[in-house]
């Protein structure tokens, strides 16, 4: 969030909040399940944490969209640039689509994220939580 303008730090506090609020998306968000954020999807390191088979992101006023570097892919979708006369999805698109397929298998293969979360960690800092609360 704090990188909704640009070149804008959030301060240490705002950066330890959002990270917290990752954990507990992190702690509710099994791999198998779609994620969807409406609005204000903040800093895209988050974003990569949540291990959500789907991620769906609607990027509002607050997000800065340098950040998102599909955004103009995703317009362009969304305007119908890749469709055909008869409301079909274009060749052009299902070439995009395959691209990014590839691309999600080999981060799958490839990626350094632990089969199970830490139970414990999320435990403790769900401990931590309710007793602010």
């Amino acid at each position: 969030m704090g990188a909704a303008i640009e070149g804008f730090k959030a301060p240490d506090h705002i950066e330890k909040i959002l990270e917290d609020i990752n954990v507990l998306c992190t702690t509710w968000v099994a791999k198998c399940d779609t994620f969807v954020c409406l609005g204000d999807v903040g800093d895209p390191k988050y974003i990569h944490m949540i291990k959500a088979k789907r991620k769906i992101l609607l990027l509002g006023n607050h997000d800065a969209r340098g950040l998102y570097a599909e955004h103009d892919l995703l317009m362009d979708i969304r305007n119908g640039k890749y469709m055909t006369e008869d409301s079909m999805m274009s060749q052009d698109f299902w070439t995009i689509l395959k691209e990014y397929e590839v691309k999600f298998e080999e981060a799958k293969i490839n990626t350094k994220l632990p089969d199970e979360p830490d139970y414990e960690a999320i435990r403790a800092f769900r401990a931590m939580v309710n007793k602010g609360i």
